[in-house]
Order: structure tokens, then sequence, then C-alpha cells
């Protein structure tokens, strides 16, 4: 678990207990050539949605502005087990692990597939009716991307499927029988 030894920052704490149904974005370890007019984009989406957001930098997909709203947080990188738990949505590039970790804590996806199997899942979380379906990163633009949002954030049956999945897979959570598998 890499949220044991880790700590937020204090805004963090602020931002999260002053904000409701909080979309989190990343692109993980995926990078883009345009990550300025990308974080933009998102950003006026946002604002004009009024919709906060914590914003992961992480490997530079997406880039911190100088200027933006108090409804929106950046950070660089923080534990996904951390901060799941406490948001509504996701709205990332599709990776494995993203996505299983977002499945795991129940939390709606918005897919923006980068390359590969990235594709698949997008494909997948919009046929089990856990997200919308996402628009590639090379297709990216403000208004298919605002249309995504609105529904991946206002369609509560997103969220109830989320929660029937994640319920599921507390049940496989047993780490003591997949460490037996691995020993014999």
């Amino acid at each position: 678990d890499t949220a044991m030894d880790w700590q937020p920052d204090e805004k963090l704490l602020l931002f999260i207990r002053k904000h409701e149904k909080i979309i989190f974005i990343t692109f993980g370890s995926m990078s883009n050539p345009s990550p300025k007019e990308k974080t933009r984009s998102i950003i006026e989406v946002l604002k004009r949605n009024n919709i906060p957001a914590i914003i992961n930098t992480s490997w530079g997909g997406l880039e911190k502005p100088d200027v933006f709203p108090d409804t929106i947080f950046f950070t660089g990188d923080l534990p996904y087990s951390w901060i799941f738990p406490k948001i509504y949505g996701v709205i990332h590039h599709g990776g494995c692990g993203t996505t299983h970790t977002a499945l795991k804590y129940a939390c709606p996806s918005l897919v923006i597939p980068h390359v590969l199997d990235q594709f698949l899942w997008d494909k997948t979380i919009a046929n089990l009716q856990l997200g919308p379906k996402g628009i590639s990163i090379r297709n990216f633009n403000e208004k298919e991307f605002e249309i995504r949002l609105l529904d991946l954030y206002h369609n509560k049956n997103y969220r109830k499927n989320a929660d029937r999945i994640s319920e599921r897979m507390q049940s496989e959570n047993n780490k003591n029988k997949l460490f037996e598998m691995i020993i014999n």
C-alpha cells in the first residue's frame, strides 16, 4: 500500500473538506504533445460547469498554470489508494492499474486513452456503464470533453454500477489466499 508512509499536504485536506463530488484527473505516466492546451481546455470546462477537481500533473501529461480557479487543486503525485475513496469520479488515461483502482473504490471513470490497451479499458468502462465512452487524446477537444464530463458527473447509473463492481471486488480481496497460491 503506497499510502502507508505518504502524508497529504494541509492545503489538499482543506480542499477536500471544502468541496463535494470532486473529480480527480490524471494521465498517469502518459504525456502528450500539448499538455498546456489540454490543461487549459480541461480548466475551462470545469470552471464553466463549477465542478471541483484535483488535477495530477504526474509525468507531464497535464501542466499547472500560473492562474486557475480555487475549485481546482493541482498535485504532482499522490497515492490513488488514498485519494480515490475521497472523490466522486476519475478522468484518466485508461491504464489497467488506474482503471482497477478506480473500480475498487467505486469511482465512475471517463477514459482518455493514449495507447494500446487503454482503448480496450475505455470500451469496457462504457460497455459496463461505469462511465461514458471516452475520447482519445489524439482527438481530444473541449466540446467533446465537456459532453463526456457532464455525463460522467450527472449520470447516477455510473456510480450505482461502480458501487456494485466495488462490492464484488472487495469479496475477492484475500491476500492470504493469494500468498498461499504463490508459495504453493
